[in-house]
């Protein structure tokens, strides 16, 4: 294979995005003719005489044509009032459906009509012009997919009867004035609750949750491989349903209104071309719009017909009005167990397995569908005879007569009673608020809504109801004391509260936030994304994936980490002539602003321990591969260049460091820190998230072996329509996830982060340091009226031996006493008041029995700690718990020589190397 042609057959993306059909459109749709790319805080501008400008705030939905986003009209309102539904529909779609003149048509009939509240109305139509052509964009009232609040415990006081009564009424608004909609699934019912028309902007969105996108970064940081047809994201829709806030409007709001949504597939027969009968739902096809589904692959021929056989009348077979009532009434049916089955099969299986379904419940197959099924039965074509469509096709042909008497077709009806009972009593939230359950009241309501059903699904358009009929009978039946869609009657019970929704709203938003939403900041995110507030004058510089530094040198690909003054990300250095899947991942350290004046001790200590290269333990310690500065809207930065290395946190996190040789890794920090001591060097900082491993064949292997899952972002929008400050990024990053890798034989540690570190009479000590439960105490004598901290390698040996132990947690109190001894004076300002030192002993035996008691408790914790993920055999975990409780008293011991109250009394590490830990089994070596 060429290079070239190695180059073309490389993925266009670096990163897959896991999204499910539920969450997001495919990026594969954004292409020449495809979506257009839209992102959260964009500006589009209507080219209406008002010249209308919407702000995209979050997506509502999407699919293969179009996407759909809540925005905000910035002309026509002010920030926080009424949002809006903006539609982008794909460019290979505009213009040849007519849903922008059908949506523009129905706005302009009388609101007075029955049914005009039930559709959503088109504010506006305009089209935009992006990389990917010219889009068609409708504007229109904002509301809740029925689909969407299915799964959704707060809803459940939803009267399904009410449902009906306002979906009836919507669709027989369209069919009155000449619309056929085409596509009257679950995804094309909203619920629009009156909290969405009254409620202010920045109510809804804090409220909905903050968006979780998808980030895309292209393999090769050139022009070519990233088109601007594709967006710098992908949002994950609004979970309006799942906010506990909105939730808790929805199960209290006294009102709801249906409405009908996307008139993508519809059309006004007489007026319109007639639509080709494949297209619409494919699970929800009438039997007369199913005729070119019969063959179950487009690559198979049709049957030809025989000859002297005279030619089929299928002039019929095409949608209509009466299309529209059969699918709603599948769609009904589906409201009814709320998604839990179709009352058809869903049509899976194909056209003829449909029609076996059907023919159950409604009789034998009519004459004028009997020809089609005979094709496919009787065909000639092997791929066409073998396939399930051929096997059903017979089957729904020679169906026992015995079935298709109205005795057994009533018995299938009575089954279906049963089985939709079912469904609704194992999920409780469908009964209506308020309501007793009822059995039999509950069984009357089934029953008449599956005889409404039964009226709208019957074989012939002709023997179907019409949309008002089954709204009359329905009425008729009493069942629904009220069909007023405004009053719902299912909340009689609650107390009167007319400001019930706006003081809800109220409680949702943050009226003092500069952001519609704040960053995630639960502990378990905590260390995956920084605070805005540090991206300030003196603070962060904003990074962006994608984004290029030195020259265009390094290629921004993903974020590592944050630290206390700087954040680390991933990126490739593009002038190396290997392709991205193989090149060497490299890490960027953006160091803070006001921190770069200071910091740059850290560069230089990082260059002095870089050109110590001869010394053999040398290699403990990460190498400084480049250093740069950077001019940025919050100051000038410094950046250090250096290999990516797995964090010992990460290791953790994935279960992956058990699978290594612990005793090997201790080791081999033993041997970085005492490089460091043996040549003048103070760390400082010798926490786990400063010591990495690179495992050998993970750095060859390159970018490639990192994680295939796009990199999650949460953008940053501001509470007011203002142009976004220089100063913040667009979008916060999530730290990369663990970093997998096969496991190696060699491995080799890594020091990393000298930021913290000096040479003592050489450097002054620089500001920061471990945090408080990992310093050494006469390092926080300094908080005290004591002398000045004086900080010495030894104090790095305390900080290790926390970091290594179980005291990384805690503070300077009781149980540090309990193992260390008798407090020196000149640290008792620093110990807890509640502690209680040991110091009942009577004399110096008893006292040193009682700590070498309390040391032993630790024992146990540890030996569990270290049992490994398969369970092993009786025999194997005594043997396995002989030897590790061996292992655990020698580390012990070490740790008892590190973590000692004065500094001249602790462990130096090149003595530790010397310790019974390592010299008292063979560890695997990393030469």
């Amino acid at each position: 294979m060429s290079p070239e042609q190695e180059s073309d057959s490389e993925d266009l993306f670096l990163y897959d995005a896991l999204l499910s059909e539920d969450t997001a459109e495919e990026i594969e749709c954004y292409y020449a003719d495809g979506l257009h790319p839209v992102h959260l805080n964009d500006i589009v501008s209507a080219s209406s005489p008002d010249n209308s400008r919407y702000r995209i705030l979050h997506k509502l939905g999407s699919g293969c044509f179009s996407t759909v986003w809540f925005g905000q009209n910035l002309e026509k309102t002010n920030l926080g009032h009424r949002g809006v539904a903006i539609k982008f529909i794909a460019s290979d779609q505009t213009g040849k459906t007519h849903e922008v003149e059908i949506s523009k048509y129905l706005a302009s009939r009388s609101s007075e009509e029955s049914g005009f509240q039930n559709f959503a109305l088109c504010l506006d139509t305009f089209q935009v012009n992006g990389p990917n052509g010219v889009h068609d964009v409708i504007v229109s009232e904002p509301a809740i997919l029925l689909a969407d609040l299915f799964d959704n415990e707060a809803i459940g006081h939803l009267d399904d009867r009410l449902i009906f009564q306002q979906a009836l009424a919507g669709v027989g608004f369209l069919h009155r004035n000449g619309v056929v909609h085409r596509d009257l699934h679950l995804r094309n019912m909203a619920i629009e609750f009156p909290f969405l028309r009254t409620a202010r902007v920045t109510e809804l969105m804090s409220g909905s949750g903050r968006p979780r996108c998808h980030a895309f970064v292209p393999s090769k940081p050139t022009p070519a491989r990233h088109p601007p047809s594709f967006p710098t994201y992908i949002v994950e829709k609004a979970k309006f349903c799942g906010s506990e806030g909105l939730s808790a409007l929805m199960r209290t709001s006294a009102s709801f209104t249906v409405k009908i949504i996307d008139f993508g597939c519809s059309f006004r027969p007489g007026m319109h071309e007639l639509p080709d009968p494949k297209e619409g739902p494919p699970f929800l096809k009438p039997p007369e719009c199913n005729r070119s589904t019969m063959i179950v692959s487009d690559d198979v021929p049709r049957p030809k017909r025989e000859a002297n056989t005279p030619p089929r009348d299928l002039s019929d077979l095409a949608w209509s009005t009466q299309s529209d009532i059969w699918v709603l009434g599948c769609t009904l049916f589906s409201i009814m167990v709320r998604g839990c089955f179709y009352i058809f099969g869903g049509g899976f299986g194909g056209t003829a397995a449909l029609f076996h379904y059907i023919a159950e419940y409604m009789g034998p197959v009519p004459d004028r569908y009997r020809l089609l099924l005979e094709e496919t039965a009787n065909s000639n074509n092997s791929a066409i005879s073998e396939s399930w469509d051929s096997k059903n096709c017979a089957k729904a042909l020679d169906m026992d007569p015995a079935l298709s008497e109205p005795s057994a077709i009533q018995k299938n009806w009575v089954s279906l009673e049963e089985r939709v009972l079912d469904a609704r009593r194992t999920r409780p939230k469908m009964v209506p608020a308020g309501d007793h359950v009822d059995e039999e009241q509950e069984r009357k309501r089934v029953r008449v809504c599956l005889m409404v059903i039964r009226r709208m699904v019957g074989w012939c358009p002709e023997d179907r109801i019409t949309a008002s009929d089954a709204a009359a009978l329905l009425a008729g039946t009493n069942m629904i004391s009220d069909p007023k869609p405004s009053e719902s009657p299912i909340l009689n019970d609650l107390p009167e509260s007319p400001n019930r929704e706006t003081t809800s709203l109220s409680s949702l938003e943050n009226q003092n936030s500069e952001y519609l939403w704040e960053p995630p900041s639960p502990p378990e995110d905590s260390e995956e994304l920084e605070p805005l507030s540090r991206y300030r004058a003196g603070g962060l510089h904003p990074v962006h994936l994608t984004e290029r530094y030195n020259n265009g040198q390094y290629y921004i690909l993903n974020k590592l980490g944050f630290g206390s003054s700087s954040h680390v990300w991933l990126a490739q250095d593009t002038t190396t002539e290997q392709p991205l899947s193989k090149s060497r991942p490299l890490a960027l350290k953006f160091i803070e602003a006001k921190a770069s004046h200071d910091r740059t001790l850290e560069i230089e200590i990082h260059k002095y321990l870089t050109d110590l290269t001869t010394e053999a333990d040398s290699k403990h310690i990460l190498p400084l591969l480049d250093t740069f500065r950077i001019q940025g809207p919050n100051g000038m930065h410094n950046v250090i260049v250096s290999d990516a290395v797995v964090l010992i946190p990460d290791l953790c996190k994935s279960k992956t460091l058990e699978d290594l040789n612990e005793t090997e890794i201790v080791r081999q920090i033993f041997q970085g820190v005492s490089f460091l001591h043996e040549n003048g060097v103070v760390h400082r900082d010798l926490h786990c998230g400063n010591i990495g491993i690179e495992i050998p064949p993970f750095r060859t292997a390159g970018i490639g072996e990192f994680p295939r899952s796009s990199p999650l972002v949460y953008p940053c929008i501001l509470s007011e329509a203002v142009e976004h400050p220089r100063s913040l990024p667009k979008y916060l990053v999530q730290s990369v996830p663990t970093l997998y890798f096969k496991k190696a034989p060699l491995l080799v540690v890594k020091l990393v982060d000298f930021g913290c570190a000096f040479r003592p009479g050489i450097d002054t000590v620089p500001e920061g340091g471990p945090r408080r439960a990992l310093t050494a105490p006469e390092c926080l004598v300094s908080e005290t009226p004591l002398p000045e901290k004086v900080w010495t390698f030894q104090s790095d040996i305390w900080t290790l031996g926390c970091t290594l132990s179980l005291f990384s947690d805690g503070s300077l109190g009781a149980e540090m006493v309990k193992l260390l001894g008798p407090i020196p004076d000149a640290y008792r300002c620093i110990i807890d008041d509640n502690a209680s030192p040991v110091n009942s002993a009577s004399d110096t035996s008893e006292y040193e029995n009682v700590i070498s008691l309390n040391w032993r408790t630790l024992e146990p914790s540890l030996v569990a700690a270290r049992a490994p993920r398969t369970p092993l055999s009786a025999e194997d975990e005594l043997q396995r718990v002989g030897r590790d409780i061996e292992d655990v008293r020698r580390f012990l011991s070490l740790i008892k020589q590190m973590l000692r109250w004065e500094p001249r009394d602790r462990i130096k590490a090149k003595e530790a190397l010397e310790s019974v830990f390592f010299t008292s089994r063979a560890a695997v070596t990393s030469s």
